[in-house]
């Protein structure tokens, strides 16, 4: 059921290997830190994904800075290098979220040292007469075939392809916002799921990456029992920046007195700037996903797990 689901059901931690050190070695600016246990899960999970076989849907539900968003860009690459995936879709709450991750993309595919071990991947495609065949903030297309759409929910175009393909990789990366209604989540929900997932390939694998934002987010939905798709789904989270996190007030700024950090590149130092920074408030709906503030609500049935082995 949707509600064992909730329990983080996830990958069992694992040195992960030949990507850890591919990842390291083409973008070792972007891995500053050690990944957390559940950036480990991730990439077992992407480092799985097979050309033409169906993965199991990923839900990973991630504080806010914890590299939610580069671990889903530099994925795409990763799985464009292994010939994974050939049409990806990166689907946002709207047009120009979703513009900015692909531009990123943009910048990752044009990196010197992907070229030389990848040669094809980062090169543009380009048309008879050697304009380019799609290099724009929204559209990505590379001689080794791979093509990247960016997508957002407000402009969505229901069964958009390519040249008769479909999109067998679908990121759905900061679909919700922290002041949508509840009519404006029903409707993103429509849309996600009469224009977007209808439109993947019969293999395509889904990502939906995002902290809770709040207590009636799609995220919240997907953890708890209340989405009705993405059924078979694996839910990692919701991974706090810090567990079991105390502070107190003092001198005018929020100290942290105890916890622990999940991840080494948002340590307890820059957790508690911040804390100081955004406010605690703020900081514990999008870091520590403390979005239920009154009791008796969809958290109460649900009761959450580190990991489980699948």
């Amino acid at each position: 059921s949707n509600k064992v689901l909730a329990q983080s059901y996830c990958y069992e931690v694992e040195t992960i290997g030949e990507c850890s050190s591919w990842v390291k070695t083409i973008y070792p600016q972007y891995v500053y830190a050690n990944f957390a246990e559940q950036h480990i899960r991730f990439w077992n999970w992407i480092e799985a994904i097979q050309p033409e076989k169906y993965s199991r849907p990923y839900v990973a539900i991630w504080a806010r800075g914890g590299a939610k968003s580069s671990s889903a860009e530099l994925a795409v690459v990763r799985l464009a290098a292994k010939r994974a995936v050939d049409y990806v879709w990166y689907a946002s709450d709207i047009q120009e979220q979703a513009d900015k991750h692909v531009e990123t993309i943009a910048s990752l595919l044009e990196s010197p040292t992907l070229a030389q071990y990848h040669p094809a991947l980062s090169r543009r495609a380009i048309g008879k007469y050697g304009s380019s065949k799609g290099w724009r903030r929204n559209r990505l297309r590379t001689i080794s075939g791979l093509t990247v759409d960016a997508i957002g929910l407000d402009t969505a175009v229901r069964g958009a392809k390519i040249e008769q393909n479909r999109p067998d990789f679908i990121i759905l990366d900061d679909l919700d916002n922290k002041s949508d209604t509840r009519m404006q989540v029903r409707k993103k929900i429509d849309i996600l799921t009469t224009n977007i997932l209808p439109a993947g390939a019969s293999n395509a694998r889904i990502l939906f990456i995002q902290n809770l934002i709040h207590s009636n987010s799609i995220a919240s939905q997907l953890v708890g029992d209340q989405a009705e798709f993405l059924h078979d789904r694996i839910v990692d989270g919701p991974h706090p920046a810090i567990r079991d996190l105390k502070y107190e007030l003092k001198g005018g700024r929020h100290v942290i007195t105890g916890g622990k950090a999940t991840w080494d590149g948002q340590n307890l130092q820059i957790c508690e700037q911040q804390i100081n920074t955004w406010g605690i408030t703020a900081f514990l709906k999008e870091a520590q996903h403390e979005v239920d503030e009154q009791p008796g609500g969809i958290w109460n049935h649900v009761l959450f797990q580190n990991c489980r082995k699948l």
